[in-house]
């Protein structure tokens, strides 16, 4: 309906001095209600009359009564009557075009979004990766800090991973303050390769800070390994002493039995005590009981000779310096 027709019959109700006094009581209804019931004969007839006087005698009964334009005549059944008069002081400004009946769309509903397709299930122990848009680098380390940076050799979104063990590391992803690393190793989908993933990127479900369900904790960094030592017999003919300090030959250790096997880590030199010479070198005993505390002098050792001689070697030189 005409947004014209709400305004025009709200204004007649507002004005009950305009009412000619031989109409019924107004009955008093919304602006809607009473558009709805103007008929689109009853709209003509309203724009016809207005041209022609000026003035418009409006009598708005239900749709099939509005057609009189002398008296106001009521339905039948008793319905009172709507009367009022606009003059043309109070359409000023209105507009009366022809009447347009419009009919108020019925909102179709958008359909659903479709919901995107589960994962599949993954075999226990896999998991996808999450949170890798444009791809992630491995760590050759607990620390975000170690990029692998080989073109290819990472994992992506839709990267599924199998992790072998955790260990704590830098909490140092960006925008995460997850410390909790995990070795893992490339399954399927987009990338390759292996090493050092933080749990910021893994689709297990778990907290901060927690590893993947049932993984081990990482081996302890392995000790480093023993320093090299060579191995070196002592002369078949005589023990020999051994000191803590070879520059004066004091603080006597146990004796070398004569023949006896040690090993020996490094050489000095030192030909302060005359007997040490012609060479001058001192071995470092890391056999125990000796345990790299104490020297004894290199040329007593056999240093690769044949064990019943010639004895040619004085040191033997493949021992690096002390």
């Amino acid at each position: 309906m005409d947004p014209f027709f709400t305004f025009a019959c709200l204004t007649a109700l507002a004005s009950q001095e305009k009412q000619p006094t031989t109409a019924p009581a107004v009955t008093y209804q919304v602006g809607e209600e009473l558009a709805a019931q103007i008929s689109p004969t009853c709209a003509e007839h309203i724009q016809k009359t207005f041209q022609n006087l000026g003035a418009v005698p409006i009598f708005v009964f239900k749709d099939d009564y509005c057609k009189r334009v002398t008296e106001p005549i009521g339905p039948s059944d008793g319905t009172p009557l709507v009367v009022a008069v606009l003059t043309y002081p109070a359409l000023t400004g209105i507009p009366l075009g022809p009447p347009t009946k419009t009919t108020t769309p019925i909102p179709i509903p958008k359909p659903a979004p479709t919901p995107s397709p589960a994962p599949a299930p993954l075999p226990s122990g896999d998991y996808y990766v999450q949170n890798a848009d444009g791809g992630i680098f491995w760590r050759s380390g607990a620390d975000w800090n170690t990029a692998v940076a080989t073109p290819g050799v990472g994992f992506y979104p839709g990267t599924v991973i199998r992790p072998s063990c955790y260990a704590s590391g830098a909490a140092n992803v960006p925008g995460s303050d997850d410390s909790m690393w995990e070795q893992a190793s490339w399954v399927s989908g987009p990338g390759s390769g292996s090493g050092w993933i933080n749990e910021h990127f893994v689709a297990d479900g778990q907290s901060i800070n927690q590893p993947s369900p049932g993984v081990p904790a990482c081996p302890s960094s392995s000790p480093p390994p023993p320093p090299q030592t060579w191995s070196e017999q002592e002369t078949p003919n005589h023990p020999v002493n051994t000191f803590t300090d070879y520059h004066n030959a004091s603080g006597m250790g146990p004796q070398i039995a004569a023949g006896q096997w040690v090993q020996v880590s490094c050489k000095v030199y030192d030909p302060t005590i005359q007997s040490v010479n012609p060479d001058g070198y001192w071995y470092r005993i890391a056999s125990s009981p000796w345990n790299n505390a104490y020297y004894s002098p290199a040329n007593t050792f056999m240093n690769g000779d044949p064990y019943g001689g010639p004895y040619t070697h004085n040191t033997d030189f493949n021992v690096p310096n002390c």
